[in-house]
């Protein structure tokens, strides 16, 4: 066994650590997250895919805040995404994970966040993290 002193103010207590040269470690056990299904149909030049998927068993909650007098839509989600955005130009696709995100964009409908629907990329869009 080996010592350890602690020490706080002018007492002194002495404490016994077990021996752990015989232990074995266990490594940590994860689960890797499901494969990200790809979108079957390219992604035509001038248009992006945006795609929000759960990066994990628990649900993502999404809420649209819609400002119809301005053509824009807010959306608060959180949950652990993953958030796909295909069809970039000079970047082609990015791939975030965070555990919230808001979405910011403009349009007369609410987006599709489920990647079936194209938006132009001269459609405003922002993320934040």
């Amino acid at each position: 066994m080996s010592s350890m002193l602690i020490g706080w103010g002018a007492a002194t207590a002495q404490q016994r650590l077990p021996d752990v040269g015989a232990a074995q470690a266990v490594p940590a056990q994860f689960t890797l997250p499901e494969p990200q299904q790809q979108s079957s149909t390219p992604t035509p030049a001038g248009a992006r895919r945006v795609r929000i998927q759960r990066r994990s068993s628990a649900g993502v909650q999404a809420q649209w805040f819609p400002a119809p007098d301005r053509n824009e839509w807010v959306a608060a989600i959180s949950g652990g995404v993953n958030l796909i955005v295909e069809g970039l130009p000079d970047l082609g696709t990015i791939d975030v994970s965070t555990d919230r995100l808001v979405i910011w964009t403009a349009g007369v409908q609410s987006p599709d966040l489920l990647g079936e629907a194209l938006q132009s990329n001269d459609t405003p869009l922002e993320i934040y993290m």
